[in-house]
């Protein structure tokens, strides 16, 4: 029996399989990337055969590793703290399906996560701008530079997917849902609080709205609370990012000040195209987010992307010489998701805006997918 399909069903189903193509074809970009690099860079540079073990291995290190480690052991040490456990936690449930290898658990996570991201903003930013805004705003997020970072094993495309999911509930009317969201955000990255503020603002007289705002508030506590008592210490994931990494809080353009000083002192040609990176993308999400404010969405939007950013500058790592002032700064703001509406809306412009945006987005995202597929830091 042929089961029939409104017209709003194909739709949703057309949006689907489109979705679902540009996210086959991310991926398929990084894995011929991935290859190539290493084939071009394992005789020279590195000892061994290109394996798939060595290919993956760009996928499932740095703060993945960190991840794989909490996902094994548990919270052994100090270090780990400022790694919220959800993700983890994730990959060890996971991991029996994958032969108890929790990176691989950690990749199936984050690629199913991204997928569910790009379907839900497809829709949310149709309903909040229109039906080409969403199509677009999913593109741009697609192939952005750092979207790397949401199809390896790290927490990037969880935090994105439960950010989104905040604002989509919202955008329904339900604080009770956007409470559990945002308390699942703070278990994905300590800065998933700031997702407080768009429930905040949109403050309403009910138990719902009450017990929504509570659960993150105790999710939070709870998280750093079992940390500080856990290693005796104090607000521990702070302390951690302190000791570990150097960051220190200070005024959100010390760190931008910090990377220009680079380019007054010789150097390798790495550390400048690094800090040219990093002070780029700043830039942009910068006028991005100067743009979003005169749009005409509701205030959350540009109120949580405006504080985020300002959380995400004013901490810096204190480096000497500026060297990695920005570090992660880019990727941080890449997961903002309001800051693609103000691209889709320069985009529709014209055609020559949008095309000239989507070759900037594919050079970028090439340039920085080379270098990580060769396993070298980035964002």
């Amino acid at each position: 029996m042929q089961i029939a399909l409104t017209q709003a069903q194909k739709e949703r189903w057309k949006t689907g399989r489109e979705i679902l193509a540009l996210w086959t074809g991310q991926h398929v970009f990084f894995a011929l990337v991935t290859v190539l690099v290493q084939y071009a860079v394992h005789p020279k540079y590195m000892n061994g055969p290109v394996t798939p073990q060595s290919l993956l291995t760009p996928w499932t290190a740095w703060d993945a590793g960190a991840y794989a480690d909490i996902a094994t052991n548990g919270y052994r040490q100090l270090g780990a703290t400022p790694y919220a456990p959800l993700y983890p936690f994730l990959e060890h449930v996971l991991a029996p399906l994958f032969g108890h290898n929790v990176s691989i658990a950690g990749l199936v996570v984050a690629s199913a996560a991204e997928l569910c991201a790009l379907l839900l903003l497809r829709q949310l930013v149709q309903e909040e701008v229109g039906d080409t805004a969403g199509q677009r705003a999913v593109f741009f997020l697609v192939w952005a530079p750092f979207s790397v970072y949401l199809a390896a094993a790290y927490a990037e495309s969880l935090f994105l997917l439960l950010s989104i999911g905040v604002f989509w509930m919202l955008h329904r009317g339900d604080r009770l849902g956007a409470g559990v969201l945002v308390a699942l955000a703070v278990l994905t990255r300590p800065q998933g609080i700031l997702l407080l503020i768009p429930l905040v603002v949109t403050y309403q007289r009910s138990w719902r709205y009450w017990v929504g705002l509570a659960a993150p508030v105790a999710a939070f506590g709870g998280y750093w609370g079992y940390m500080s008592l856990r290693f005796l210490t104090p607000l521990a994931p702070i302390a951690s990012e302190r000791a570990n990494y150097d960051r220190t809080v200070d005024w959100p353009w010390s760190g931008v000040l910090q990377t220009l000083g680079v380019f007054t002192r010789p150097d390798t040609f790495f550390v400048y195209q690094h800090a040219i990176v990093d002070l780029a993308l700043v830039s942009v999400a910068l006028l991005l987010a100067v743009q979003l404010v005169r749009l005409r969405l509701p205030r959350r939007y540009a109120v949580y992307t405006w504080v985020s950013m300002l959380s995400i500058l004013c901490w810096p790592i204190a480096h000497p010489g500026g060297i990695d002032s920005l570090a992660s700064a880019p990727r941080y703001l890449f997961v903002l998701f309001p800051l693609y509406i103000p691209l889709v809306q320069w985009s529709l412009r014209s055609r020559t805006a949008h095309r000239s945006i989507a070759l900037l987005e594919a050079i970028a995202m090439g340039y920085v997918t080379v270098f990580f597929a060769a396993g070298i830091w980035v964002g």
